[in-house]
């Protein structure tokens, strides 16, 4: 389980968002793809921002998850969390801590999930021509930090 004590509310919501991409397309678990596709979906916060500001069109993201077979699941039961999401969830607290913030914003969660690497993040990066770095430099960017 992912502890969303100290996510702020847009946090949450791309967890909520990252859930029901992964429902609608069969998925067993919440990989780490379907909440990068809910850091980009939920549309506000710096995350979706950085993606966008790093040339992510609209339908290219969503195109290259893949449908993990077409029965849609309709249960209103929550789906298990995949390992590499706890692990980007973790990874996403440490950021904060290393930016001195009391939170975890969807910039975190995009530094976790593009830095931890898990499920198909590399493929979908390369695919969409960015890096983890840049990911990383366009979020300090947004974030007014310069490394």
């Amino acid at each position: 389980m992912i502890d969303t004590t100290r996510m702020t509310d847009r946090s949450r919501k791309v967890l909520q968002i990252a859930e029901e991409q992964a429902r609608l397309r069969g998925a067993t678990h919440v990989l780490p793809e379907h909440v990068l596709l809910g850091l980009y979906l939920e549309g506000a916060g710096v995350a979706a921002n950085a993606l966008r500001y790093l040339g992510v069109a609209d339908q290219a993201i969503e195109d290259l998850l893949p449908l993990h077979h077409r029965n849609v699941r309709n249960s209103t039961q929550p789906l298990a969390w995949d390992e590499g999401v706890l692990q980007a969830a973790e990874r996403a607290l440490e950021e904060a801590k290393r930016l001195h913030h009391n939170y975890v914003g969807t910039e975190h969660l995009a530094l976790g999930i593009v830095h931890t690497g898990g499920g198909d993040i590399p493929r979908i990066l390369a695919n969409l021509n960015i890096t983890p770095e840049s990911v990383h430099e366009e979020v300090y960017r947004l974030l007014g930090h310069w490394k």
